[in-house]
């Protein structure tokens, strides 16, 4: 869901495992533990359950080609691509971070996709009649209209974040960078509390997990000014 340069290590622990390979096993064993009194029912809906993350997914390896390919325009090399069970990350070779015109556009073409395909699919749907393939325009109308706004929250390392940021060391030279993570809590806290409080369970914890993530590039990026 955002581009990342290759440099540094921005991985977060928990007793020795990945905390995105951590959460990803929990949810897993949690699916399999349900489905595990019907054998039939199970791999029906084992089948159904990855058919359906499989799907929602590909949006997200078309979001990080956007990134990808806006940053190959600027010449930058891209390393790869790595998915995750919250989202995905195009691992960039070089900080482009120092150049808020860089940084901007190469952010700016990931939600872009989602915007693309919103409208596209936005338009099959209603010309579509009732059917399958009502549903499935559904999904992607929504899926990629949510992936969109989810994304430009103002919370780095957010897709929404880094744009903020982008426009803020243009404006402010190097010290824009701690106006960003400031304005990323201030929004970030509020808008986990309410995403909890309504339910969103899922979104009030990726939010604080990505604002941890976006402390320690911020710091790695002090350390390499000093």
């Amino acid at each position: 869901m955002k581009a990342f340069p290759a440099t540094g290590n921005y991985t977060e622990e928990f007793n020795g495992m990945d905390l995105r390979d951590y959460f990803a096993a929990k949810a897993l064993n949690g699916f399999l533990s349900k489905m595990a009194s019907n054998p039939t029912e199970m791999t029906v809906g084992f089948f159904l359950f990855f058919a359906m993350f499989a799907y929602i997914f590909s949006f997200v390896i078309l979001h990080e080609f956007g990134h990808a390919l806006a940053a190959k325009s600027f010449g930058y090399e891209v390393k790869k691509i790595g998915l995750y069970p919250f989202g995905g990350i195009a691992f960039v070779d070089g900080s482009f971070s120092s150049c808020p015109k860089h940084e901007f556009w190469i952010t700016f073409f990931g939600p872009f996709v989602n915007v693309v395909l919103s409208l596209i699919t936005g338009t099959l749907l209603m010309i579509s009649g009732e059917g399958i393939l009502h549903h499935i325009l559904k999904i992607s109308f929504y899926s990629n209209l949510v992936m969109f706004l989810f994304n430009l929250l103002p919370i780095y390392p957010m897709d929404g974040g880094r744009i903020m940021r982008s426009f803020l060391v243009h404006k402010f030279g190097r010290v824009g960078l701690k106006y960003a993570m400031w304005v990323s809590v201030l929004v970030c806290i509020p808008t986990s509390i309410f995403a909890v409080m309504n339910g969103y369970w899922m979104a009030g914890l990726i939010m604080p997990m990505m604002l941890i993530q976006g402390f320690a590039e911020f710091k790695s990026q002090e350390i390499e000014d000093d």
